[in-house]
């Protein structure tokens, strides 16, 4: 799931929405994501919202026999859905929700399907396949930390076919292109929150939660030392 190709085609869907619903008006750092080549080696950093990404970045490109332990964490009870999904849930610890400690061994498809299908909960995983390994913080960083983009990293051969993938990943919509370095920035800029005539008589949480942001997408890309700036309107 990458909600910026939803932000990108300025009309978001369900899952873009629950991310940038989390901000009123104002502006705000957004997801950043790193990615270098050093020793036949792509090592791809990146923020909390990439998290997805890369998980399904290593899904795709690795495609069998991945290895995958980490936590879940959710507001609601979902056990049901993760064993759905292949996952194994070894512990479950409840306060002020719910965080699952899972494992499982998945293939490419089952791993992509429960990144897509999960948007929801928080879905920290370490996998590992051949060649392939992704790392993630296991706790939901503060949102002054939303920005870092330490929080999760996938390590993966440097082919040309892996970087443009990579490349496709993190900046979806620019021209795809093999790399030494890579860096990209966002800014959120929310200029008016539209609330609808049904949400108007909803308690204020709700109408906070629903009403659609109308702003500014700012997206700062250095390749190799050539950096461009883009601004993508949105309502979402």
């Amino acid at each position: 799931m990458n909600f910026l190709v939803g932000l990108l085609s300025g009309h978001a869907d369900d899952p873009t929405h629950s991310v940038i619903a989390r901000y009123g008006r104002g502006v705000f750092q957004g997801p950043a994501a790193e990615a270098n080549v050093s020793g036949g080696k792509l090592k791809v950093s990146g923020s909390y919202l990439y998290v997805p990404v890369l998980g399904q970045l290593l899904a795709d490109r690795c495609g069998a026999g991945i290895t995958v332990q980490g936590v879940v964490v959710s507001k609601a009870d979902i056990v049901s859905q993760l064993e759905g999904h292949g996952l194994e849930v070894i512990e479950v610890k409840k306060r002020g929700g719910f965080k699952y400690t899972v494992q499982a061994n998945l293939s490419g498809s089952l791993l992509h399907r429960l990144y897509e299908d999960l948007w929801e909960p928080a879905v920290l995983l370490k996998s590992r396949g051949a060649g392939f390994s992704l790392t993630t913080s296991q706790s939901i960083p503060k949102p002054n930390d939303y920005s870092d983009p330490s929080f999760c990293s996938l390590t993966m051969p440097a082919s040309d076919e892996n970087q443009m993938a990579a490349f496709r990943s993190i900046v979806p919509g620019a021209e795809a292109t093999t790399f030494g370095s890579l860096s990209v920035k966002h800014i959120i800029k929310i200029d008016d929150i539209l609330v609808s005539k049904d949400l108007a008589e909803k308690p204020a949480s709700m109408v906070r939660l629903m009403a659609k942001r109308k702003g500014v997408l700012t997206r700062q890309l250095t390749v190799d030392g050539r950096s461009v700036e883009t601004q993508h309107e949105f309502v979402a």
